[in-house]
């Protein structure tokens, strides 16, 4: 398993490598110009060049790359804001918290409540219980989470007044936008495991183990959800690791101060240092995230424990030699 996880980090550096070259080259040949866009159109030539050369704007293509590159490998460093003047890697530390409470709070209660609710439908097959649920899925899963977000304003916190509309001064500010987020996960997870759910139990041996007598309990837990979990983690991996990006709707809408809300500002202002360190950390996120889904793996289904790492080696057992009359061995 360590050399496995060696061999994935050894191949997340030049995965990284390209992601950073790539959101680089689109930054660089997107329209628009980031000093007229914040300075205007009426400034001099002679300021232009100037405000160039303070910004690292004034090289070429080549030259920009490898200062950015030799930027991050040395000293860390993903630029400064053009708006700001502020370092990127600091504006995304104080904008982190946030964002991490909505995402990961959202995917674990999505699942705590998604997995039950598959299994239930699973259970319950063409029934009236499994088509409400289903039918359930398919209207949320039609409706953008941008929109899922509004009306959770309208109604918990401009009719109601149950909940505050904006700011991160009390829990209270994080429920709406973490009901949000856990709604569109969980369809995804309800769905996963309703499904994976019904490919199991359609297996032989859980025939078998019910005509052996076997509680139907321990049929659906002991032996068909540990064997449906496979596809379910990786609906969750993908939530997990997309929790940094789904949130931006969120955090715009209820206008959390997270790194949702920072990319849409740094977007609006063609802050292009802000823009790239926001893709390459969430871009790092969902790799360390595969990484730990692939390893989870192997302790869920040994099945995938041996695909992954491979088989051990079986030590070769000596043949006995038969020793034969007159001191001859075979």
């Amino acid at each position: 398993m360590v050399k496995y996880i060696i061999k994935r980090l050894l191949w997340t550096i030049p995965v990284l490598l390209v992601v950073i070259i790539a959101v680089f080259t689109i930054m660089y040949f997107t329209p628009g110009d980031s000093i007229y866009a914040l300075y205007g159109q009426d400034i001099t030539q002679e300021q232009y060049d100037k405000l160039a050369e303070s910004m690292g704007l004034s090289g070429g293509y080549w030259e920009r790359l490898g200062n950015y590159l030799w930027g991050i490998v040395s000293r860390f460093d993903f630029g400064s804001s053009y708006v700001s003047k502020r370092p990127v890697v600091t504006m995304i530390a104080e904008r982190l918290k946030p964002s991490l409470i909505i995402g990961i709070f959202s995917v674990i209660f999505s699942q705590l409540i998604a997995i039950p609710i598959g299994i239930v439908a699973a259970t319950h097959h063409q029934k009236g219980l499994d088509w409400g649920i289903i039918t359930g899925c398919v209207v949320f899963s039609c409706i953008p989470q941008y929109i899922i977000a509004v009306f959770l304003m309208l109604i918990f916190c401009l009719q109601l007044r149950w909940f505050p509309a904006a700011g991160i001064s009390s829990w209270k500010h994080y429920v709406l936008p973490i009901v949000a987020g856990l709604i569109g996960g969980g369809v995804q997870t309800i769905k996963m495991t309703r499904s994976s759910m019904l490919e199991v139990i359609r297996q032989d041996y859980i025939r078998t183990a019910r005509a052996k007598g076997v509680p139907e309990r321990s049929v659906i837990y002991k032996h068909t959800l540990k064997n449906a979990l496979i596809p379910v983690l990786t609906t969750i991996g993908m939530q997990v690791g997309g929790a940094m990006g789904g949130s931006i709707l969120a955090e715009t809408v209820f206008t959390i101060p997270g790194m949702g809300l920072l990319l849409r500002e740094a977007t609006g202002n063609l802050d292009f240092p802000v823009i790239m360190g926001n893709i390459i950390f969430m871009t790092t996120c969902h790799a360390v995230i595969n990484l730990l889904t692939d390893i989870v793996y192997g302790f869920v289904d040994p099945r995938v424990y041996v695909s992954l790492y491979g088989k051990k080696r079986e030590k070769k057992k000596k043949t006995p030699q038969i020793q034969q009359p007159g001191g001859a061995s075979a």
